[in-house]
């Protein structure tokens, strides 16, 4: 009898399945460039030609391959048309008009001249459009809040519909705003009054630290000044303000402790979590981040409650999916991206590294220190296209913030609920004497000194990514192999930046 074949790589049917939507959105955005037949016709030979292989390697069952297959291809349909409605938007006119909506997300506020001065995105109404989005810059002498109401008369113009603005906000309008007709309201919604309580509290009894305790629990950065938020980008330790899943995970671990002093019974509780942890992601504005954290909660709990065992690599990937599924434009988010890649790269990294760096270290610090590496090297890239510069020590800031955050969250949390109930400045002490020495450890380095600009990866990333997830080791290759496979991906990875940057 002969010996059965080895799989070349342990396939996941939510991994593949969720490749197939990705390929979808991207290919729906290159059609956006290019609408000739001849190269959709060349695309679908691709597309067909992989589905092919796909069916052929995936499974050894044929039934299991056409379901598996004919779940690939109605994802990318999905993917394909998905994202074409976000292009080829149905909004089209544009001209003068009054518009009444909410404040939906201030970007900045700055305040001289005894005015603030935004620039916000809003949702309403104006000419033929209904819950439209609408970039807009004005100045007031009040105060403008998310959630609040909003009336004005200005110019609307549509927007490149194939911006990065346009895509990771969904805002496909500017409006230049006549600002003596602005008209400022009440705060809409129990959430945004919420956030403005938490705000103002913070803000009356922490002075010094409002505005990132602030960030830290809502991802909001607006009143960050922008002098101390770019020490903590120097640093690679700004993620703290992007709620994700080291927030929705000591927020669940909370829960958790909570529920088995009660002994809540399984179905129970997961109805509990889902809807606390939903509240606390609303209360963070769905960011794709936090969303991403939540969904993969979700679906560990309902695993769990089925009998089965959790995978992180399917969790990860069935998140992706709902995501984008919702919202096809979050492929482009920087958010998204550096969400998802940066728990991907943990997943399939962090374990060998910490293996690796456990022969020379004590365990306790090899085990954070390569997770910490990892976040580092698989962000690297995206930081670098998308905000051009990215620290290069990071990891030993995160080595010592995280730690810290972990221990701290939790406090500046409850203390600040506490603070929205009972206008005490006790309840502030925590975040004002925590962001105060951060701010004065990062005050006294030369934070500059830490960041690498200048440099685009773009198409490269496209073997750096190969190269570092070659070392995962996930594929029934040979050591040799790898070793050849790892000297070629560097050297291709070497060669893309060099002719990238020297086409820049």
């Amino acid at each position: 009898m002969l010996a059965q074949k080895k799989k070349f790589v342990n396939v996941r049917p939510a991994v593949i399945i969720t490749a197939g939507l990705i390929m979808g959105i991207i290919l729906g955005y290159a059609f956006a460039f290019i609408n000739s037949r001849v190269t959709f016709g060349l695309l679908c030979l691709i597309i067909s030609g992989l589905l092919l292989l796909l069916l052929r390697f995936v499974t050894t069952k044929i039934k299991g391959g056409i379901v598996l297959v004919s779940m690939v291809i109605i994802a990318l349909l999905l993917g394909l048309f998905g994202i074409r409605a976000d292009i080829y938007h149905s909004y089209k006119s544009q001209g003068k008009s009054t518009f009444s909506g909410v404040v939906w997300e201030v970007f900045s506020e700055d305040f001289y001249d005894e005015t603030y001065h935004y620039s916000l995105s809003v949702k309403g109404d104006f000419l033929d459009n209904t819950n439209a989005k609408v970039y807009a810059k004005f100045s007031s002498k009040h105060r403008v809040y998310q959630g609040v109401k909003i009336s004005f008369y200005g110019d609307f113009s549509l927007n490149d519909n194939l911006s990065d603005f346009s895509f990771s906000t969904d805002i496909y309008y500017s409006v230049s705003v006549y600002e003596s007709t602005v008209e400022i309201g009440e705060l809409n919604g129990f959430i945004p009054a919420l956030k403005h309580r938490l705000l103002t509290r913070l803000e009356k009894f922490s002075p010094n630290g409002y505005s990132l305790a602030y960030a830290l629990l809502t991802g909001e950065t607006v009143y960050v000044p922008d002098a101390i938020l770019q020490d903590y980008k120097n640093v690679s330790i700004a993620h703290l303000f992007a709620v994700s899943g080291l927030h929705v995970g000591l927020v669940y671990g909370l829960i958790i402790l909570a529920l088995k002093l009660i002994r809540l019974k399984p179905y129970f509780r997961i109805i509990v979590v889902s809807f606390i942890l939903l509240c606390y992601v609303g209360f963070c504005g769905f960011s794709p981040s936090s969303m991403r954290a939540f969904i993969i909660i979700l679906v560990r709990e309902l695993a769990i409650l089925c009998g089965l065992k959790p995978d992180s690599t399917s969790n990860l990937s069935i998140s992706a999916f709902i995501l984008l599924l919702i919202n096809p434009s979050d492929l482009f988010n920087v958010g998204f991206l550096l969400s998802f890649s940066v728990y991907l790269g943990l997943i399939l990294l962090a374990t060998p590294l910490s293996n690796a760096l456990g022969k020379t270290l004590p365990k306790f610090i090899a085990k954070p220190l390569g997770a910490c590496i990892v976040s580092e090297l698989v962000s690297f890239p995206i930081l670098l296209d998308s905000f051009g510069a990215c620290s290069i020590f990071g990891f030993l800031f995160n080595l010592a913030i995280i730690p810290l955050t972990a221990f701290l969250y939790p406090i500046i949390l409850f203390s600040s609920m506490l603070l929205c109930l009972i206008p005490v400045s006790l309840f502030a002490t925590v975040s004002e004497l925590t962001f105060s020495a951060i701010n004065f450890i990062l005050g006294a380095i030369n934070t500059n000194l830490f960041m690498v600009r200048g440099v685009t990866f773009f198409v490269a990333s496209i073997p750096y990514y190969l190269f570092l997830y070659s070392f995962a080791g996930k594929f029934n290759i040979s050591a040799k192999s790898y070793r050849f496979l790892r000297i070629i991906l560097l050297i291709a990875t070497i060669f893309a930046l060099f002719m990238v940057n020297l086409a820049y």
